[in-house]
């Protein structure tokens, strides 16, 4: 490689969900010109953030459950499911959560899972 760079990849991680704990990769298929496969695909609200989907604009990453300003979030671990859409969310102090993130069940699931875990942490669900 005549002046270019040369590294080794020796590990993948993406974070299925923006501000949680990232899931480790044995392996990805990356397209140029694409982003990292299924990572940020999901952020969660902590209570109303504005957020409009008529009308998406950049809103702070403060308004959703981030690590940052919930310590709690550390514990959590996620695994997201590409072929199925399943978004598998565990904690060591309560029982796993899978959601279908295609609908809106799923999603709602996820986020009472969510709530549920953060207590009086949380803002909102």
């Amino acid at each position: 490689m005549s002046g270019g760079l040369a590294g080794r990849v020796t590990s993948l991680w993406r974070h299925p969900v923006k501000g949680f704990t990232p899931e480790r990769l044995s392996e990805v298929v990356l397209t140029e010109g694409a982003h990292f496969p299924c990572d940020r695909m999901f952020a969660i609200e902590d209570g109303p953030s504005g957020f409009d989907p008529a009308a998406p604009v950049h809103i702070s990453k403060t308004r959703f459950t981030v690590l940052a300003r919930l310590p709690k979030i550390a514990a959590i671990r996620t695994r997201y499911d590409e072929a199925t859409g399943v978004l598998t969310a565990s904690h060591p102090d309560f029982e796993d959560v899978q959601a279908q993130m295609n609908e809106a069940a799923g999603r709602d699931a996820l986020a009472d899972w969510v709530a549920q875990v953060l207590g009086e942490d949380a803002r909102g669900r």
